[in-house]
């Protein structure tokens, strides 16, 4: 039940658990693929597809999201299908490989009018006049919560997702955390609106940041939530996509900046691409908010959107 319900809340073809042989031994959907075994060097019928790429790919790289490109896949009548993958870990140990296989309907189109179709939907967002309302009050409560970054930084994370009820993944159903604090008023207030635009747009995650690189708000709560992102301060991940995203709305803020894919450390390594832009409030730029994609995303393992955005 649990899978089967992360399937449909996620909108995945199917989901997979394979041991360290390289046997199926859990699938949702229970295809012909189901129970076989895909270890490149045994004799499964479906050894050389793109779940058993994935497969190989995980085993090989296990602390990172493998992403195996689109391709017809027999299992399921031969449509296309991608697949991403990681390694399953108890206790440090490499145990098993989970996988997930997107639905062809999950494929753009074209890079370009994919990433035509987000730029237009962060526009959307950036223009919604409640974000520079709710930019304010989360930059204010920020300011409020501690005296130093130091304590704000302890303090929302403990709050958030240290003494979270739920668990990692699940973060963003806490509407609010208890306390006197402003800050959990204003979460309280915005929350839900932002984690329904997360879920309708189907991103990874949404961040506003103050103009000092504080990221004052995510959805998900994920480790870099509360931290800094300015090149000139000492962030744990200033340097990251996140970081490039802030800075170039910064200080382009009337654009759209597009950050292309690389590694992401507080998603536990898994490819992002960010695309963030100014927050101004009476003509004043007061934040920056930001939109992470999801590995699903990406169309192939060399798109570079960059190499779009300069055609």
């Amino acid at each position: 039940p649990k899978y089967r319900k992360i399937l449909y809340e996620r909108d995945y073809y199917d989901i997979f658990m394979f041991d360290l042989e390289g046997n199926l031994i859990y699938s949702v959907y229970k295809e012909l693929d189901y129970a076989t075994n895909f270890a490149s060097n045994g004799t499964g019928e479906w050894k050389d597809s793109g779940l058993g790429e994935a497969y190989e790919g995980a085993l090989a790289n296990p602390d990172v999201i493998t992403v195996i490109d689109w391709k017809p896949y027999g299992p399921s009548s031969g449509a296309l299908a991608s697949f991403l993958s990681t390694g399953i870990k108890q206790k440090g140990k490499l145990v098993g490989v989970f996988c997930t296989q997107l639905p062809p309907s999950a494929r753009p189109k074209d890079p370009a009018e994919w990433l035509s179709e987000q730029k237009t939907s962060i526009a959307k967002q950036a223009a919604d006049s409640i974000l520079p309302n709710a930019m304010e009050g989360f930059k204010q409560a920020w300011d409020s919560f501690a005296p130093s970054h130091g304590q704000r930084l302890s303090g929302l994370q403990a709050a958030y997702i240290t003494n979270n009820p739920y668990p990692p993944g699940e973060k963003d159903k806490l509407n609010f955390s208890s306390g006197s604090e402003a800050y959990h008023a204003v979460h309280k207030q915005y929350h839900p609106r932002y984690r329904d635009i997360l879920y309708a747009e189907n991103y990874y995650d949404i961040f506003m940041l103050d103009m000092e690189g504080n990221l004052v708000y995510s959805v998900y709560k994920e480790l870099d939530y509360a931290t800094n992102f300015a090149a000139a301060g000492s962030g744990q991940w200033k340097d990251s996509g996140l970081g490039e995203a802030f800075e170039k709305a910064k200080a382009s803020p009337d654009e759209i900046s597009v950050i292309d894919w690389k590694p992401y450390g507080p998603s536990n390594g898994a490819l992002a691409s960010f695309i963030s832009t100014g927050i101004r409030k009476n003509g004043v730029l007061i934040g920056v908010f930001c939109t992470q994609m999801p590995p699903e995303a990406r169309l192939t393992q060399h798109l570079d959107l960059s190499e779009i955005e300069r055609e």
